[in-house]
């Protein structure tokens, strides 16, 4: 499934809510009639009321979708990076107190998911698939401890990776870095290192740096630029060859 080929439902939604006001219009009752009817009619009216409510929000939904996979096509295209093979997947599940860490989407191994698969949306790095099964998944966001990201500061250049820390704050920690000051504000990128996420997809940006401990290196903080708590869908990374595949079946 390609970014935009998933849109199409949207417009089945559009043609019930359609349909549904017709319905509507056509069944205000008039001035005549029994009582028996009268009531019959406001309580189809009623009922058609609530679908039409229920159609709404679910284009509602649709709509924050479509514009959400448009927002990741113009990112990739503007770091001409080709396109990509991804399923959209709706959050059904979440983790139920503290800092956002880990979501549970609607797409498992026969939406060809696999644990490793990378995830987005709006053209920034949400997490990376930790377990799929059947039908779900579930995804570590990049403030998990279980979520090490290859990745690197955009100013230098240097490789680190990201590592969480979901139980004080939905920030991570960019680590390894040793060779150049990171300054508050610089981009953390993608480094396309083992294949998991392409180049150059935004993670998020320094938030705070201490000087380099023991002479290491930098304890770095990061804000992701993903929203994790208003996350309704995301879009999953598909492995783009059988090898792959294989690397990130469990």
């Amino acid at each position: 499934m390609t970014l935009l080929s998933s849109t199409g439902p949207a417009l089945g939604l559009i043609s019930k809510a359609r349909s549904g006001l017709q319905s509507l219009a056509g069944m205000v009752p008039g001035g005549s009639g029994s009582p028996r009817n009268t009531e019959r009619l406001r309580a189809e009216l009623s009922e058609l009321s609530n679908e039409v409510a229920m159609l709404k929000s679910a284009l509602a939904d649709r709509d924050r979708e479509i514009e959400g996979i448009m927002q990741c096509q113009r990112s990739l295209e503007e770091l001409g990076i080709p396109e990509l093979e991804t399923t959209l997947a709706r959050v059904i599940g979440r983790n139920p107190s503290g800092p956002p860490c880990r979501i549970i989407i609607d797409r498992g191994t026969i939406h060809g998911v696999a644990a490793g698969c990378g995830v987005i949306w709006r053209g920034c790095v949400v997490g990376i698939v930790s377990k799929a099964g059947r039908r779900a998944s579930v995804v570590a966001l990049v403030s998990a401890p279980e979520c090490n990201i290859p990745a690197l500061l955009v100013g230098s250049g240097e490789n680190g990776i990201t590592r969480g820390e979901a139980a004080l704050s939905e920030t991570f920690k960019l680590q390894r870095i040793h060779q150049h000051p990171p300054k508050i504000g610089e981009i953390v990128s993608t480094s396309g290192l083992l294949g998991i996420f392409p180049r150059s997809l935004i993670i998020g940006h320094v938030k705070s740096a201490s000087e380099r401990l023991r002479d290491l290196h930098y304890d770095i903080t990061v804000q992701p630029s993903a929203n994790l708590t208003s996350l309704h869908s995301v879009l999953v990374l598909l492995p783009r060859n059988e090898e792959l595949r294989r690397l990130l079946s469990p």
